[in-house]
């Protein structure tokens, strides 16, 4: 899909690093996997082999990307996508895992994260077939220009009864990892649906984490990876123990920053309104779905960043702060206040309330920006 208004909203502020003239600065990027950037930046003072990290961090991306993307033809989300209701499919150990934390996460949110949701993200025009200029309608729910006009309500209805994720069985047999899908299914002017499944909003989260770890496994120490503009595992900025600077773009204007606090060796994922959307008779549709209502949302919130530590179990937990930056920006900013303060992580969500702009944030160090206000 052609982004009307593409920013990267985390920066680092490599200006404020402050290496050693023994180190050694590293840069890679690739744009292989995922639809986006992926970088590594390594500050190296011994002997590290950085290019061969870098190998197997492609490597791990390309496998999964191969297992977990919607868009790869025989990927495992393919395959459940593609099985008639109430099949089971044997599914990859990397599959398992990230549908499984995926559960957790629609738990913990009761359903505001939810990876069932690709129907509806596809109904409004915001999967990867309408970036191309030679998009035509394919489906029988689109429209000739759908950033012009609206879906039909009866598919919105209809697909809202095929995303109970709870519904999705997950098993293990010996060393065979499986998947059923929920026998539920439509009909719609005589065609068929189902369950259809898309972890974009985990997978990132996740993929971080194990880009950090096989850093680790090199023996880099300091750095960072970031994908894209959502997520970030900061490594330690140098030898001496100090944190980076890290600044939130401003969701308003690409020009400044909304935010600025200082961190160490943390996973961050980011969600907002801005990167992908449309607009008709002046509203704004982005392509977060509230699974609620079925519709974009259209409560303020204009991004939502999680800042979460490196812990004994950083792949759960990076993945799932990925999956409640989304729910954050469903939510309403009274019920993002309650789940921000009955969990253990720094949350930072920018939003407009009339002409103002306000910043909600647990972190009391964090300082505000721009011409936001702190609530």
């Amino acid at each position: 899909m052609k982004k009307i208004v593409v920013f990267i909203l985390l920066v680092i502020s490599i200006v404020l690093f402050v290496a050693c003239s023994s180190m050694t600065t590293n840069t890679f990027n690739s744009f292989d996997y995922f639809s986006t950037v992926i970088t590594l930046n390594t500050y190296t003072n011994k002997e590290v082999n950085v290019t061969d990290a870098w190998q197997e961090m492609k490597l791990s991306l390309g496998i999964m990307e191969d297992k977990l993307s919607v868009y790869v033809d025989d990927s495992d989300i393919s395959n459940f996508n593609g099985v008639s209701e109430g099949s089971t499919i044997e599914i990859s150990k990397i599959t398992y895992d990230v549908l499984t934390i995926a559960k957790e996460a629609y738990e913990k949110t009761n359903g505001l994260y939810n990876p069932a949701m690709y129907l509806l993200s596809d109904l409004w025009g915001f999967t990867d077939r309408f970036t191309t200029s030679s998009y035509t309608p394919q489906k029988p729910y689109d429209r000739q220009n759908p950033r012009e006009e609206l879906p039909d309500t009866k598919y919105i209805d209809g697909f809202l009864t095929l995303i109970d994720y709870s519904k999705v069985e997950l098993s293990k047999v010996e060393d065979k990892f499986y998947v059923t899908k929920p026998s539920d299914y439509i009909e719609i002017d005589g065609f068929k649906y189902t369950m259809q499944l898309d972890l974009g909003g985990i997978v990132k989260g996740y993929a971080a984490a194990i880009l950090k770890k096989t850093a680790q496994n090199f023996n880099i120490e300091y750095g960072y990876v970031t994908l894209g503009s959502s997520s970030l595992a900061l490594f330690e900025r140098n030898e001496k123990g100090q944190k980076w600077d890290l600044k939130l773009k401003d969701p308003l204007n690409s020009d400044s920053y909304y935010l600025q606090t200082e961190q160490s060796s943390i996973y961050v994922s980011t969600s907002g309104n801005y990167e992908q959307y449309y607009e008709i008779a002046g509203k704004r549709y982005c392509h977060i779905i509230n699974p609620i209502t079925g519709c974009p949302i259209d409560n303020g919130n204009l991004s939502a960043t999680i800042i979460t530590n490196v812990g004994n179990d950083d792949i759960k937990a990076s993945s799932l702060i990925d999956a409640y930056s989304t729910a954050l920006m469903v939510m309403n900013i009274d019920s993002a206040k309650q789940f921000v303060q009955e969990n253990d992580f720094k949350a930072y969500i920018a939003l407009k309330d009339g002409d103002k702009h306000k910043v909600y944030t647990n972190d009391d160090s964090a300082k505000i920006l721009a011409n936001y206000e702190r609530i």
